[in-house]
C-alpha cells in the first residue's frame, strides 16, 4: 500500500469543466509499481476543498499513464464551506509494471473548485488479489 499526500501552499482553484491536474500548481503526482498481472488496484481518494461561484458537480479522478479514471463524482451543496470528500475506484486492467499517476479535478459550469492550506489531498493505492 502506498499513500501520497499534499497540502497546498496557497489557495488553488479551477473552473475547468475538463480534467486538469489537481491541486493545480501543487499537483499530487507520483509513481507506483504494480507487482503482479491479474491483481486489482484499489485507489482511495481523500480530499478536502470548497466551492465558490455556484453550487456545482465536482469530479475527482486520477490519470494513469495518459488515461483519466473518475474516482469521485459529487455535488458540493454549500458555497465557501470546506467539505471532506472520499471516493474509491477499482482497476483490474493494468499489467504488472511501473506507472505514473496525477490527481485530476474538474467542476461543472458556474462553479470554482478551491483548496487551500487548511485542506489535504491524499491518494492511497493498494494492490489486492
Amino acid at each position: 500500500k502506498r499513500v501520497y499526500t499534499i497540502i497546498p501552499g496557497a489557495i488553488r482553484s479551477t473552473t475547468s469543466a475538463t480534467f486538469v491536474n489537481w491541486p493545480v500548481t501543487d499537483v499530487l503526482t507520483g509513481t507506483f509499481t504494480k507487482r503482479v498481472s491479474g491483481t486489482r488496484l484499489i485507489l482511495t481518494l481523500i480530499s478536502a476543498g470548497y466551492l465558490s461561484g455556484a453550487v456545482a458537480d465536482v469530479d475527482y479522478g486520477v490519470n494513469i499513464d495518459g488515461s483519466d479514471q473518475v474516482i469521485k463524482v459529487s455535488k458540493i451543496n454549500t458555497l465557501l464551506e470546506h467539505e471532506d470528500q472520499t471516493g474509491v475506484i477499482e482497476l483490474s486492467d493494468l499489467d504488472a509494471g511501473d506507472y505514473t499517476f496525477t490527481l485530476r479535478g474538474r467542476v461543472a459550469a458556474g462553479g470554482t473548485l478551491n483548496c487551500n492550506t487548511r485542506d489535504q489531498v491524499s491518494l492511497v493505492i493498494e494492490e489486492v488479489a
